[in-house]
């Protein structure tokens, strides 16, 4: 499975606006399966950049995925990062060209 795929289905509700200046606010729900599972029961500390931020990366639709960067999100997780648990999130993504 491509990775693309495989982030995409961390995401299990996705919201997103476009913003003046090109950034794009975005909000939603992950869930974190039991293959991410690090100390009981929550999420691996080698996974938390990948899902915190390339997870969003891939659903916003203004991203250009034949490149990853140059880009930022900002990502805030509404709670830990408990696995099989409902996790919301907001994120604000800006492209190189909106900086």
């Amino acid at each position: 499975m491509p990775i693309h795929d495989a982030l995409s289905r961390l995401i299990i509700e996705f919201d997103e606006a476009d913003q003046p200046g090109g950034e794009v606010r975005a909000h939603g729900v992950m869930r974190l399966g039991a293959a991410l599972e690090g100390p009981p029961g929550r999420l691996h500390g080698g996974h938390h950049a990948v899902v915190r931020t390339l997870a969003v990366v891939e659903r916003v639709t203004a991203h250009e995925h034949a490149r990853t960067f140059p880009c930022s999100v900002d990502v805030t997780l509404q709670k830990s990062l408990l696995l099989e648990e409902a996790i919301p999130f907001e994120a604000t993504y800006r492209s190189k060209e909106s900086r």
